[in-house]
């Protein structure tokens, strides 16, 4: 599946022969950048966790089970 073409081209582009979800992560990241610094942090974590996937893959390391959902910052904690 290809990437959505932007309006600017992306410093990523070379991560779509990998895998067009890591384009879309940083591109995303990119763009929101200065507008959005928060946004770019939460982009930057969902892209270094598919690299991260998607290298344990290519190792043959399976993983126990589906990783945990977020929780939100704001949403009561178990025990709290």
């Amino acid at each position: 599946m290809a990437a959505k073409p932007s309006a600017q081209p992306s410093n990523f582009q070379f991560l779509a022969e990998h895998d067009s979800l890591f384009l879309e992560l940083a591109a995303a990241a990119e763009r929101s950048f200065s507008s959005d610094p928060n946004t770019t942090l939460i982009k930057l974590r969902q892209l270094g966790e598919a690299l991260a996937q998607h290298i344990a893959s290519l190792c043959g390391i399976k993983s126990e089970g589906a990783p945990e959902p977020e929780r939100s910052a704001l949403s009561p904690q178990p025990g709290a």
